[in-house]
């Protein structure tokens, strides 16, 4: 095989995901002998019928990749989807969506009547839902847990979104499909503003799984907003994430900020990711024995 031929086919490759048909390879000059020698020297492999990858070029797109390929209908959804949208708390797991009159197979393909075109984006070069109609449809394969955490990362960065979901979601609920009904729940019990982090998300649920009373998001105190506050006992709890200060100057100017607010008689808690995530039921049980105590001493 000319070395110009193999050099077009591992750009192609490169664009793609590591992934290219049959036909792409014979449009650059090279057949299936060419092929079995690539395979033989273990250039390449094949994905799926008709579709091959380039070894050196794998990524974590390169399956989805190979399925686009190999069915120009097919779509990325639900949690593939949410992973290329960066929502908070989804896994990668490759679920595709195509129309029913498709012929495509697999565990994780579904088949559906009402996408249409305005909601098919490209994201690194794989086609997929855009992020409304990706939340809508979240809920048929994740938790409730899973789609909040996903709703409040995307309301974060995109306020403005909050009536596109409640319009779409509402537009597709019906019996038998269960992601709008999921959303929609999502949304009518969440608070109006969203969480400052993927961290603070949990945290709620960890208070609402064991039964705690819910904080106030936002609350105002001096010149500061705290993320979340129990206002009639003045107690304020911070959540510190792995990247919450970033160098030297955000640690300080975060232990002021603190200190400034105590000044206003109200009283800190913090916790860790691993408080949040490893010892759940102790912080939350931290929380409401804090709360609790500090509404006594006020009332006496």
């Amino acid at each position: 095989m000319q070395r110009d031929k193999w050099d077009e086919l591992y750009a192609l490759a490169e664009e793609q995901h590591a992934a290219f048909t049959t036909a792409q390879a014979a449009d650059i000059g090279i057949d299936s002998n060419g092929l079995a020698r690539l395979r033989r020297d273990r250039e390449i492999d094949w994905l799926r019928p008709r579709v091959h990858a380039v070894y050196r070029l794998l990524d974590e797109w390169t399956p989805m990749a190979g399925v686009q390929l190999a069915q120009p209908r097919a779509v990325a959804g639900h949690r593939a989807a949410g992973r290329l949208h960066s929502y908070d708390g989804v896994a990668i797991v490759d679920d595709v969506i195509v129309p029913r009159s498709a012929r495509l197979r697999g565990p994780n393909v579904r088949r559906v009547d009402d996408l249409v075109v305005p909601e098919i984006v490209e994201i690194q070069g794989i086609r997929c839902t855009d992020e409304v109609r990706t939340l809508c449809d979240l809920g048929a394969v994740e938790s409730r847990d899973v789609v909040e955490r996903a709703v409040e990362s995307l309301l974060r960065r995109r306020p403005t979104a909050l009536p596109l979901l409640v319009e779409r979601a509402a537009a597709l609920a019906r019996k038998g499909k269960s992601g709008p009904s999921v959303l929609l729940d999502v949304l009518e019990r969440r608070p109006s503003v969203p969480t400052g982090s993927d961290l603070e998300t949990v945290y709620w649920q960890v208070l609402r799984d064991n039964g705690v009373e819910l904080p106030v998001r936002q609350h105002p105190v001096g010149p500061y907003f705290l993320d979340n506050a129990y206002v009639d006992a003045k107690v304020f709890v911070e959540l510190d994430g792995y990247a919450t200060h970033g160098d030297r100057e955000a640690f300080g100017r975060d232990r002021r900020r603190q200190n400034d607010i105590v000044l206003l008689d109200w009283v800190p808690l913090r916790f860790t990711h691993s408080d949040v995530h490893r010892f759940a039921r102790r912080t939350a049980m931290i929380t409401a024995a804090t709360v609790r105590r500090r509404r006594a001493l006020l009332v006496a």
